[in-house]
């Protein structure tokens, strides 16, 4: 599974602006990714996008830290949170697909192991 860049920002002046190029790298991602015929999870979506780490400067507690960069301990476990719930939605949705169809390797061909009877030992 390949997981996107996360928002990137700059100052400008008082500012707070996102780069540019971060859209564009997470969309080569996922070219990328689908190419390859890999998972792909958009982080800097997720987030929200442009403007992110602007708004994730400014949360309480902050989930961006202060080079603009890298998301704060808080801003991981959202970002975890998001993940874990966007791989279990899939997942549903692949079982949903899937309804009445053994999940592969559960079907035939499992094997038992008969345990020895303990009354005629």
């Amino acid at each position: 599974m390949i997981l996107s860049l996360t928002d990137h920002a700059i100052k400008v002046g008082d500012a707070i602006v996102s780069r540019h190029i971060v859209a564009r790298l997470a969309e080569a991602q996922r070219r990328v990714a689908q190419r390859e015929g890999c998972a792909f999870y958009d982080t800097f979506g997720a987030m929200g996008g442009a403007g992110t780490v602007e708004r994730w400067r400014k949360a309480k507690p902050p989930l961006a830290s202060p080079d603009l960069r890298h998301p704060t301990v808080a801003g991981q476990r959202h970002i975890a949170h998001a993940l874990y719930r966007a791989l279990m939605h899939a997942y549903a949705g692949y079982r949903k697909r899937q309804e009445g169809t053994p999940l592969p390797g559960f079907s035939s061909g499992l094997q038992t192991k008969r345990l020895p009877d303990s009354s005629t030992e």
